[in-house]
């Protein structure tokens, strides 16, 4: 079990990552990130360590589920829905 302090860097990283569209480059909209379990080994767990696994994971995560992102763009003056893979 992780202690409050890199419990909260935990929680603050995957909502970055999460606002910075992880792997897609577009902030996530309509999608819940749950932290199921995070240890803590003495001496090891560093508040970088936690922040590059909770960044990973979540690309990791993203790209697993095959993500798309979504957006708007013009072609031949027409408003179409495009996506990207993660």
């Amino acid at each position: 079990m992780l202690s409050q302090e890199l419990h909260d860097i935990l929680t603050q990283t995957v909502n970055d990552e999460a606002a910075g569209g992880g792997v897609l480059g577009y902030p996530l909209l309509n999608v819940k990130l749950t932290i199921i379990d995070a240890d803590e080994r003495q001496g090891e767990t560093t508040e970088l360590a936690i922040r590059a696994a909770a960044a990973d994971s979540v690309r990791k995560a993203l790209t697993d589920a095959g993500a798309a992102a979504q957006y708007w763009a013009q072609d031949d003056g027409r408003w179409v829905m495009k996506a990207e893979k993660g």
